[in-house]
Protein backbone atom coordinates (compact mmCIF):
# COMPACT_ATOMS: atom_id res chain seq x y z
CA UNK A 1 0.00 0.00 0.00
CA UNK A 2 1.41 3.35 -1.05
CA UNK A 3 1.29 6.23 1.41
CA UNK A 4 1.99 9.58 -0.26
CA UNK A 5 0.99 13.09 0.84
CA UNK A 6 0.99 15.45 -2.17
CA UNK A 7 0.42 19.20 -1.96
CA UNK A 8 -1.16 21.30 -4.70
CA UNK A 9 2.34 22.64 -5.55
CA UNK A 10 3.54 19.12 -6.36
CA UNK A 11 5.72 18.85 -3.23
CA UNK A 12 5.17 15.37 -1.83
CA UNK A 13 6.16 13.12 1.06
CA UNK A 14 6.26 9.40 0.25
CA UNK A 15 6.21 7.62 3.60
CA UNK A 16 5.26 4.17 2.32
CA UNK A 17 8.44 2.56 3.61
CA UNK A 18 8.04 3.94 7.13
CA UNK A 19 5.34 1.30 7.73
CA UNK A 20 5.67 -2.49 7.80
CA UNK A 21 7.24 -5.33 9.72
CA UNK A 22 9.64 -4.04 12.41
CA UNK A 23 8.60 -0.51 11.41
CA UNK A 24 5.63 1.71 12.25
CA UNK A 25 2.04 0.50 12.48
CA UNK A 26 -1.19 2.46 12.11
CA UNK A 27 -1.94 1.65 15.76
CA UNK A 28 1.11 3.68 16.85
CA UNK A 29 -0.66 6.88 15.78
CA UNK A 30 -3.75 5.92 17.76
CA UNK A 31 -1.62 5.19 20.82
CA UNK A 32 -0.02 8.64 20.68
CA UNK A 33 -3.12 10.52 19.52
CA UNK A 34 -3.37 12.89 22.50
CA UNK A 35 0.34 13.73 22.36
CA UNK A 36 0.11 14.36 18.61
CA UNK A 37 -2.91 16.63 19.00
CA UNK A 38 -1.23 18.57 21.82
CA UNK A 39 1.85 19.13 19.60
CA UNK A 40 -0.31 20.48 16.78
CA UNK A 41 -2.11 22.80 19.16
CA UNK A 42 1.19 24.11 20.55
CA UNK A 43 2.64 24.82 17.09
CA UNK A 44 -0.56 26.58 15.99
CA UNK A 45 -0.42 28.69 19.16
CA UNK A 46 3.20 29.55 18.38
CA UNK A 47 2.24 30.52 14.83
CA UNK A 48 -0.57 32.82 15.93
CA UNK A 49 0.94 34.43 19.03
CA UNK A 50 4.72 33.99 18.75
CA UNK A 51 4.77 32.52 22.25
CA UNK A 52 6.49 29.17 22.76
CA UNK A 53 5.53 26.51 25.28
CA UNK A 54 8.55 27.64 27.32
CA UNK A 55 7.56 31.30 27.55
CA UNK A 56 9.93 32.59 24.87
CA UNK A 57 9.16 34.94 22.04
CA UNK A 58 9.67 32.83 18.91
CA UNK A 59 8.93 34.63 15.65
CA UNK A 60 10.24 32.39 12.88
CA UNK A 61 6.67 31.62 11.78
CA UNK A 62 6.26 35.30 10.84
CA UNK A 63 9.13 35.22 8.35
CA UNK A 64 7.40 34.15 5.11
CA UNK A 65 4.84 36.95 4.90
CA UNK A 66 6.02 40.30 3.52
CA UNK A 67 3.86 42.87 5.24
CA UNK A 68 4.16 46.11 7.19
CA UNK A 69 4.69 45.33 10.85
CA UNK A 70 6.05 41.83 10.18
CA UNK A 71 9.64 40.53 10.17
CA UNK A 72 9.95 41.13 6.42
CA UNK A 73 8.36 44.32 5.14
CA UNK A 74 8.17 45.83 1.65
CA UNK A 75 10.78 48.36 2.82
CA UNK A 76 13.20 45.71 4.14
CA UNK A 77 12.92 43.67 0.94
CA UNK A 78 13.45 46.82 -1.15
CA UNK A 79 16.59 47.64 0.90
CA UNK A 80 18.06 44.18 0.26
CA UNK A 81 17.33 44.37 -3.46
CA UNK A 82 18.71 47.90 -3.80
CA UNK A 83 21.92 46.95 -1.98
CA UNK A 84 22.36 43.89 -4.20
CA UNK A 85 21.55 45.84 -7.35
CA UNK A 86 24.21 48.40 -6.44
CA UNK A 87 26.78 45.57 -6.40
CA UNK A 88 26.00 44.42 -9.93
CA UNK A 89 28.80 45.29 -12.40
CA UNK A 90 30.60 47.17 -9.59
CA UNK A 91 31.67 44.64 -6.92
CA UNK A 92 33.92 41.81 -8.11
CA UNK A 93 33.69 39.54 -5.06
CA UNK A 94 31.87 39.09 -1.76
CA UNK A 95 33.11 37.15 1.27
CA UNK A 96 30.36 35.97 3.59
CA UNK A 97 31.80 35.54 7.09
CA UNK A 98 29.85 33.63 9.70
CA UNK A 99 29.31 30.30 11.40
CA UNK A 100 26.23 28.26 12.32
CA UNK A 101 22.72 28.57 11.03
CA UNK A 102 22.72 32.24 10.05
CA UNK A 103 25.71 31.51 7.81
CA UNK A 104 24.65 28.07 6.55
CA UNK A 105 21.26 29.23 5.25
CA UNK A 106 22.87 31.56 2.71
CA UNK A 107 25.31 28.87 1.72
CA UNK A 108 22.40 26.51 1.01
CA UNK A 109 20.93 29.06 -1.40
CA UNK A 110 24.29 29.54 -3.11
CA UNK A 111 25.20 25.87 -3.51
CA UNK A 112 21.69 24.74 -4.43
CA UNK A 113 20.84 27.27 -7.11
CA UNK A 114 23.88 28.65 -8.93
CA UNK A 115 26.47 26.98 -11.11
CA UNK A 116 28.87 24.82 -9.10
CA UNK A 117 31.76 26.73 -10.71
CA UNK A 118 30.16 30.17 -10.27
CA UNK A 119 33.38 31.77 -9.07
CA UNK A 120 35.20 30.57 -12.18
CA UNK A 121 32.68 32.11 -14.58
CA UNK A 122 33.36 35.43 -16.29
CA UNK A 123 31.57 38.56 -15.09
CA UNK A 124 29.43 38.42 -18.24
CA UNK A 125 28.44 34.82 -17.55
CA UNK A 126 27.47 35.86 -14.00
CA UNK A 127 25.42 38.78 -15.41
CA UNK A 128 27.65 41.18 -13.50
CA UNK A 129 26.94 39.53 -10.16
CA UNK A 130 29.95 39.15 -7.85
CA UNK A 131 31.87 36.03 -7.02
CA UNK A 132 30.90 34.67 -3.61
CA UNK A 133 33.17 33.05 -1.01
CA UNK A 134 32.38 31.73 2.46
CA UNK A 135 34.72 32.09 5.43
CA UNK A 136 34.73 32.71 9.17
CA UNK A 137 33.21 29.29 9.85
CA UNK A 138 36.31 27.77 11.44
CA UNK A 139 39.53 28.71 13.20
CA UNK A 140 41.70 27.25 10.44
CA UNK A 141 44.66 29.49 9.65
CA UNK A 142 45.32 27.45 6.48
CA UNK A 143 41.83 28.05 5.07
CA UNK A 144 41.98 31.75 5.85
CA UNK A 145 45.42 32.17 4.31
CA UNK A 146 44.36 30.36 1.15
CA UNK A 147 41.41 32.71 0.70
CA UNK A 148 43.59 35.76 1.32
CA UNK A 149 46.10 34.65 -1.31
CA UNK A 150 43.41 33.90 -3.89
CA UNK A 151 41.60 37.22 -3.50
CA UNK A 152 44.83 39.22 -3.58
CA UNK A 153 45.89 37.34 -6.70
CA UNK A 154 42.55 38.21 -8.33
CA UNK A 155 42.83 41.86 -7.30
CA UNK A 156 46.32 42.25 -8.74
CA UNK A 157 45.34 40.56 -12.00
CA UNK A 158 42.22 42.74 -12.25
CA UNK A 159 44.23 45.96 -11.85
CA UNK A 160 46.69 44.88 -14.56
CA UNK A 161 43.87 44.06 -16.96
CA UNK A 162 41.37 46.88 -16.32
CA UNK A 163 43.57 49.62 -14.80
CA UNK A 164 41.20 50.09 -11.87
CA UNK A 165 40.89 48.67 -8.38
CA UNK A 166 39.18 45.40 -7.54
CA UNK A 167 36.14 45.93 -5.26
CA UNK A 168 35.58 43.43 -2.47
CA UNK A 169 32.75 43.37 0.08
CA UNK A 170 32.95 41.60 3.44
CA UNK A 171 29.54 40.52 4.78
CA UNK A 172 29.96 39.83 8.49
CA UNK A 173 27.15 37.83 10.10
CA UNK A 174 27.12 37.51 13.89
CA UNK A 175 23.94 37.81 15.91
CA UNK A 176 25.81 38.73 19.10
CA UNK A 177 28.63 40.53 17.34
CA UNK A 178 31.09 38.41 19.32
CA UNK A 179 31.22 35.04 17.51
CA UNK A 180 34.85 33.92 17.77
CA UNK A 181 35.35 32.26 14.36
CA UNK A 182 33.57 35.01 12.45
CA UNK A 183 35.12 37.99 14.25
CA UNK A 184 38.71 36.72 14.16
CA UNK A 185 38.36 35.84 10.47
CA UNK A 186 36.96 39.29 9.76
CA UNK A 187 39.74 41.04 11.66
CA UNK A 188 42.38 39.16 9.67
CA UNK A 189 40.80 39.76 6.28
CA UNK A 190 40.06 43.41 6.99
CA UNK A 191 43.58 44.18 8.21
CA UNK A 192 45.30 42.41 5.34
CA UNK A 193 43.12 43.84 2.59
CA UNK A 194 43.40 47.36 4.04
CA UNK A 195 47.14 47.13 3.41
CA UNK A 196 46.50 46.63 -0.33
CA UNK A 197 44.49 49.77 -0.96
CA UNK A 198 46.44 50.38 -4.17
CA UNK A 199 44.77 47.38 -5.84
CA UNK A 200 41.73 46.73 -3.69
CA UNK A 201 38.70 48.80 -2.70
CA UNK A 202 37.30 47.28 0.53
CA UNK A 203 33.66 47.58 1.63
CA UNK A 204 31.94 46.11 4.71
CA UNK A 205 28.34 45.30 5.68
CA UNK A 206 27.24 43.59 8.88
CA UNK A 207 24.27 41.40 9.75
CA UNK A 208 23.66 41.45 13.47
CA UNK A 209 21.09 41.75 16.25
CA UNK A 210 20.56 44.62 18.66
CA UNK A 211 20.39 43.42 22.25
CA UNK A 212 19.33 45.87 24.93
CA UNK A 213 20.78 43.54 27.58
CA UNK A 214 24.32 43.31 26.19
CA UNK A 215 26.62 45.46 24.04
CA UNK A 216 27.18 44.38 20.44
CA UNK A 217 30.77 45.23 19.46
CA UNK A 218 30.14 44.55 15.77
CA UNK A 219 27.22 46.96 15.61
CA UNK A 220 29.18 49.58 17.53
CA UNK A 221 32.00 49.22 14.99
CA UNK A 222 29.55 49.57 12.10
CA UNK A 223 28.22 52.82 13.55
CA UNK A 224 31.74 54.24 13.94
CA UNK A 225 32.80 53.31 10.38
CA UNK A 226 29.47 53.93 8.67
CA UNK A 227 29.04 50.37 7.40
CA UNK A 228 25.69 49.13 6.10
CA UNK A 229 23.75 47.22 8.76
CA UNK A 230 21.23 44.43 8.14
CA UNK A 231 19.28 42.60 10.80
CA UNK A 232 19.09 39.14 12.32
CA UNK A 233 15.67 39.70 13.90
CA UNK A 234 15.14 39.34 17.63
CA UNK A 235 13.07 36.26 18.41
CA UNK A 236 14.54 34.22 15.56
CA UNK A 237 17.49 31.90 16.18
CA UNK A 238 20.28 31.67 13.63
CA UNK A 239 19.27 28.21 12.44
CA UNK A 240 15.75 29.51 11.72
CA UNK A 241 16.67 32.82 10.06
CA UNK A 242 17.27 31.95 6.39
CA UNK A 243 14.01 33.70 5.40
CA UNK A 244 15.32 36.98 6.82
CA UNK A 245 18.23 39.28 5.90
CA UNK A 246 21.12 36.74 6.28
CA UNK A 247 19.62 34.35 3.73
CA UNK A 248 17.69 36.81 1.58
CA UNK A 249 20.71 39.08 1.07
CA UNK A 250 22.75 36.20 -0.36
CA UNK A 251 19.89 35.35 -2.71
CA UNK A 252 19.53 38.97 -3.83
CA UNK A 253 23.29 39.36 -4.44
CA UNK A 254 23.18 36.30 -6.70
CA UNK A 255 20.22 37.75 -8.63
CA UNK A 256 17.80 35.06 -7.42
CA UNK A 257 14.08 35.62 -6.83
CA UNK A 258 13.82 36.12 -3.06
CA UNK A 259 10.09 36.81 -3.30
CA UNK A 260 9.59 33.36 -4.81
CA UNK A 261 11.65 31.88 -1.96
CA UNK A 262 9.35 33.56 0.57
CA UNK A 263 6.25 32.47 -1.36
CA UNK A 264 7.41 28.86 -1.17
CA UNK A 265 7.61 29.22 2.60
CA UNK A 266 4.19 30.94 2.72
CA UNK A 267 2.53 28.10 0.81
CA UNK A 268 4.14 25.49 3.05
CA UNK A 269 3.04 27.41 6.16
CA UNK A 270 -0.55 27.38 4.87
CA UNK A 271 -0.48 23.63 4.17
CA UNK A 272 0.83 23.02 7.68
CA UNK A 273 -2.18 24.67 9.31
CA UNK A 274 -4.24 21.61 8.33
CA UNK A 275 -5.81 19.93 11.37
CA UNK A 276 -5.62 16.51 9.65
CA UNK A 277 -2.21 14.98 10.32
CA UNK A 278 -2.35 12.96 7.08
CA UNK A 279 -2.67 16.21 5.09
CA UNK A 280 -0.20 18.32 7.11
CA UNK A 281 3.32 17.51 5.85
CA UNK A 282 5.39 18.98 8.71
CA UNK A 283 3.23 17.46 11.43
CA UNK A 284 3.25 14.08 9.70
CA UNK A 285 7.02 14.18 9.10
CA UNK A 286 7.67 14.98 12.76
CA UNK A 287 5.30 12.26 13.95
CA UNK A 288 6.87 9.61 11.71
CA UNK A 289 10.38 10.38 12.93
CA UNK A 290 9.43 10.74 16.58
CA UNK A 291 7.41 7.51 16.61
CA UNK A 292 10.15 5.65 14.72
CA UNK A 293 12.55 6.68 17.49
CA UNK A 294 10.18 5.89 20.37
CA UNK A 295 8.69 2.65 19.04
CA UNK A 296 11.49 1.23 16.90
CA UNK A 297 14.69 2.77 18.29
CA UNK A 298 15.51 4.74 15.12
CA UNK A 299 17.61 7.43 16.77
CA UNK A 300 19.84 8.18 13.76
CA UNK A 301 18.53 10.02 10.71
CA UNK A 302 20.54 9.73 7.51
CA UNK A 303 19.75 12.83 5.43
CA UNK A 304 20.37 11.75 1.85
CA UNK A 305 19.40 14.00 -1.06
CA UNK A 306 20.08 12.59 -4.52
CA UNK A 307 21.77 15.77 -5.68
CA UNK A 308 25.27 17.03 -4.76
CA UNK A 309 23.82 20.56 -4.98
CA UNK A 310 21.99 19.82 -1.72
CA UNK A 311 25.00 18.89 0.39
CA UNK A 312 24.95 22.30 2.12
CA UNK A 313 21.24 21.73 2.82
CA UNK A 314 22.26 18.59 4.69
CA UNK A 315 24.78 20.54 6.76
CA UNK A 316 22.13 23.15 7.57
CA UNK A 317 19.67 20.41 8.54
CA UNK A 318 22.24 18.77 10.81
CA UNK A 319 22.46 21.95 12.86
CA UNK A 320 18.70 22.55 12.78
CA UNK A 321 17.97 19.07 14.13
CA UNK A 322 20.90 18.61 16.50
CA UNK A 323 20.78 22.02 18.13
CA UNK A 324 16.99 22.02 18.40
CA UNK A 325 16.25 18.47 19.56
CA UNK A 326 19.32 17.12 21.40
CA UNK A 327 18.15 18.33 24.79
CA UNK A 328 17.31 17.43 28.36
CA UNK A 329 13.62 17.39 29.25
CA UNK A 330 12.24 19.04 32.37
CA UNK A 331 12.46 15.71 34.23
CA UNK A 332 16.19 15.42 33.46
CA UNK A 333 15.88 12.68 30.83
CA UNK A 334 17.33 13.35 27.39
CA UNK A 335 15.84 13.25 23.91
CA UNK A 336 18.14 12.79 20.97
CA UNK A 337 18.12 11.94 17.28
CA UNK A 338 21.49 12.12 15.56
CA UNK A 339 21.60 13.51 11.98
CA UNK A 340 24.11 12.24 9.42
CA UNK A 341 24.65 13.74 5.96
CA UNK A 342 24.93 11.50 2.92
CA UNK A 343 24.65 12.22 -0.82
CA UNK A 344 23.06 9.88 -3.33
CA UNK A 345 24.24 8.12 -5.30
CA UNK A 346 27.81 8.86 -4.08
CA UNK A 347 27.38 7.51 -0.57
CA UNK A 348 25.69 4.34 -1.74
CA UNK A 349 29.32 3.33 -2.27
CA UNK A 350 30.30 4.45 1.24
CA UNK A 351 27.50 4.41 3.82
CA UNK A 352 24.85 2.07 2.42
CA UNK A 353 26.52 -1.07 3.75
CA UNK A 354 26.04 0.36 7.24
CA UNK A 355 22.46 1.43 6.52
CA UNK A 356 21.57 -1.98 5.15
CA UNK A 357 23.27 -4.36 7.60
CA UNK A 358 24.55 -2.29 10.52
CA UNK A 359 22.61 -1.70 13.71
CA UNK A 360 18.91 -1.21 12.96
CA UNK A 361 18.86 2.20 14.65
CA UNK A 362 18.55 4.40 11.55
CA UNK A 363 15.95 5.82 9.22
CA UNK A 364 16.93 7.29 5.87
CA UNK A 365 15.46 10.56 4.60
CA UNK A 366 15.74 10.77 0.79
CA UNK A 367 15.17 13.88 -1.33
CA UNK A 368 14.45 13.51 -5.05
CA UNK A 369 14.16 16.23 -7.69
CA UNK A 370 11.53 15.07 -10.15
CA UNK A 371 12.46 17.27 -13.11
CA UNK A 372 16.12 18.22 -13.36
CA UNK A 373 16.94 21.40 -15.30
CA UNK A 374 19.69 19.67 -17.30
CA UNK A 375 19.47 16.38 -19.16
CA UNK A 376 22.55 14.33 -20.05
CA UNK A 377 22.46 11.00 -21.86
CA UNK A 378 25.21 8.44 -22.07
CA UNK A 379 26.80 8.75 -25.55
CA UNK A 380 26.91 5.91 -28.07
CA UNK A 381 30.58 5.11 -27.80
CA UNK A 382 32.54 1.84 -27.46
CA UNK A 383 29.47 0.13 -28.94
CA UNK A 384 31.54 -2.87 -30.04
CA UNK A 385 31.67 -4.01 -26.41
CA UNK A 386 28.41 -5.22 -24.85
CA UNK A 387 29.16 -3.81 -21.40
CA UNK A 388 29.45 -0.21 -22.68
CA UNK A 389 26.71 -0.58 -25.30
CA UNK A 390 24.08 -1.39 -22.64
CA UNK A 391 24.38 2.14 -21.19
CA UNK A 392 24.29 4.05 -24.49
CA UNK A 393 21.39 6.51 -24.69
CA UNK A 394 20.38 6.19 -21.04
CA UNK A 395 19.43 9.34 -19.09
CA UNK A 396 21.65 10.12 -16.08
CA UNK A 397 18.63 11.68 -14.36
CA UNK A 398 16.63 8.46 -14.78
CA UNK A 399 19.56 6.39 -13.55
CA UNK A 400 19.79 8.62 -10.48
CA UNK A 401 16.09 8.05 -9.73
CA UNK A 402 16.52 4.32 -10.20
CA UNK A 403 19.43 4.38 -7.76
CA UNK A 404 17.25 6.06 -5.12
CA UNK A 405 14.40 3.60 -5.69
CA UNK A 406 16.78 0.65 -5.50
CA UNK A 407 18.20 1.97 -2.22
CA UNK A 408 14.72 2.43 -0.72
CA UNK A 409 13.60 -1.03 -1.89
CA UNK A 410 16.72 -2.66 -0.50
CA UNK A 411 16.19 -1.02 2.88
CA UNK A 412 12.52 -2.06 2.92
CA UNK A 413 13.50 -5.64 2.12
CA UNK A 414 15.45 -5.65 5.39
CA UNK A 415 12.54 -3.94 7.25
CA UNK A 416 14.50 -0.68 7.54
CA UNK A 417 12.51 2.56 7.26
CA UNK A 418 12.92 5.40 4.80
CA UNK A 419 10.85 8.25 3.45
CA UNK A 420 11.24 10.34 0.32
CA UNK A 421 10.60 14.04 -0.24
CA UNK A 422 9.86 14.79 -3.90
CA UNK A 423 10.47 18.28 -5.27
CA UNK A 424 9.10 18.97 -8.77
CA UNK A 425 12.15 21.16 -9.56
CA UNK A 426 14.99 22.72 -7.61
CA UNK A 427 14.40 26.46 -7.65
CA UNK A 428 13.88 29.28 -5.15
CA UNK A 429 10.18 28.47 -4.66
CA UNK A 430 10.69 24.79 -3.86
CA UNK A 431 13.80 25.46 -1.79
CA UNK A 432 11.62 27.81 0.27
CA UNK A 433 8.98 25.07 0.48
CA UNK A 434 11.53 22.55 1.67
CA UNK A 435 13.46 24.60 4.22
CA UNK A 436 10.32 25.92 5.89
CA UNK A 437 8.88 22.39 5.95
CA UNK A 438 11.91 21.22 7.95
CA UNK A 439 11.71 24.17 10.36
CA UNK A 440 8.08 23.43 11.18
CA UNK A 441 8.82 19.69 11.41
CA UNK A 442 11.44 20.39 14.07
CA UNK A 443 9.00 22.62 15.99
CA UNK A 444 6.43 19.81 15.95
CA UNK A 445 8.92 17.14 16.99
CA UNK A 446 10.22 19.23 19.88
CA UNK A 447 6.67 19.46 21.24
CA UNK A 448 6.26 15.70 20.91
CA UNK A 449 9.58 15.07 22.65
CA UNK A 450 9.02 17.60 25.42
CA UNK A 451 12.10 19.68 24.68
CA UNK A 452 12.63 23.36 23.89
CA UNK A 453 13.57 23.68 20.21
CA UNK A 454 14.57 27.32 20.52
CA UNK A 455 17.47 27.38 22.97
CA UNK A 456 20.92 25.74 23.02
CA UNK A 457 22.18 25.55 26.62
CA UNK A 458 24.62 22.76 25.75
CA UNK A 459 26.46 25.07 23.35
CA UNK A 460 27.10 27.56 26.13
CA UNK A 461 29.07 24.98 28.14
CA UNK A 462 32.02 24.74 25.73
CA UNK A 463 31.92 28.51 25.22
CA UNK A 464 32.49 29.01 28.94
CA UNK A 465 35.58 26.78 28.84
CA UNK A 466 36.83 28.50 25.69
CA UNK A 467 36.46 31.95 27.26
CA UNK A 468 38.36 30.69 30.31
CA UNK A 469 41.29 29.95 27.99
CA UNK A 470 41.17 33.39 26.39
CA UNK A 471 38.85 32.53 23.45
Amino acid sequence: MQRILTLASGFSVDYTNMFGAERLQESDFAEYQQQLLAAHQAVQELTVTGNSTYGQQVLFTQMPEVKFGKINTPASIAKLQAYAQNMQNRVQAVVSLGVGGSYLGGRVIFESLVDEYWNGLSARERFGRPKLYFAGNSLSATALQSLLRELLRQAQAYVLKYKKRYTLTLLVTSKSGTTLECITGFMNLYTTFADYADVLNLEVAVLTQTDAQAPNPLEELAQVWGWEVFRVPTGIGGRFCVFTDPGLLIGAILGLDINSFLQGACDMALACQNADIWANPAWLNAALKYLAAQKNGKFIEVFMPYSPNLKALGEWYVQLLAESLGKKRADGTAYSRTPVVAIGSTDMHAQTQEHQEGLANKLVQFIQITHESIEVRVPEVFMQQEFFARYAGLSLNNLNKQALQANAQALASANRPSLTINLPVLDMYYLGNLMYFYMLSIAYEAELAGVNAFDQPGVEVYKQYLRAHGG
